[in-house]
């Protein structure tokens, strides 16, 4: 009875110390978020890039802020502790003001990284993958087939 009681404490343990852990990487998570998120806001355009091919897609105006929105809005998507997501980011999307660019991500549909060696988003409204990664990868496409 000892022994079941100290594994019964013992696993305890383990999980609110996992619990701790995950609310301590999703607080990360959601501060870098913000960051990103003030840094593209004043974005007036968006050029994104297939790493393919040579196609830049310009998305402007209403469209451009809308997908601000829409990473501003993400969520995390950090995989469970210790691995890792096999995802590969073939479209980047550049935000800018004029020239200047403010940031940048790497899309695969609706998940993107902020920071390229750190832990994904989610875009839940499904406007990133509809406005940015879709109609880049149907350029690169309409790009390849008349080569």
């Amino acid at each position: 009875v000892v022994m079941t009681l100290a594994a019964l404490v013992a696993v305890g343990l383990c999980i609110y110390s996992f619990s701790l852990t995950k609310l301590a990487w999703q607080e990360y998570d959601n501060a870098r978020l913000v960051a990103f998120a003030r840094q593209i806001d004043s974005a007036d355009h968006i050029v994104a890039t297939c790493k393919f091919g040579s196609v830049n897609l310009i998305i402007a105006g209403e469209d451009a802020k809308r997908v601000v929105r829409a990473v501003s809005l993400s969520r995390s998507h950090r995989p469970p502790s210790g691995s890792k997501w096999k995802i590969y980011y073939s479209v980047k999307a550049a935000f800018l003001r004029g020239t200047n660019v403010l940031g940048d991500i790497e899309i695969c549909s609706h998940v993107f990284l902020i920071y390229h060696d750190q832990s994904p988003f989610q875009d839940d409204t499904g406007l990133l993958k509809a406005i940015v990664y879709e109609p880049t990868f149907d350029a690169y496409f309409k790009e390849r087939e008349g080569k």
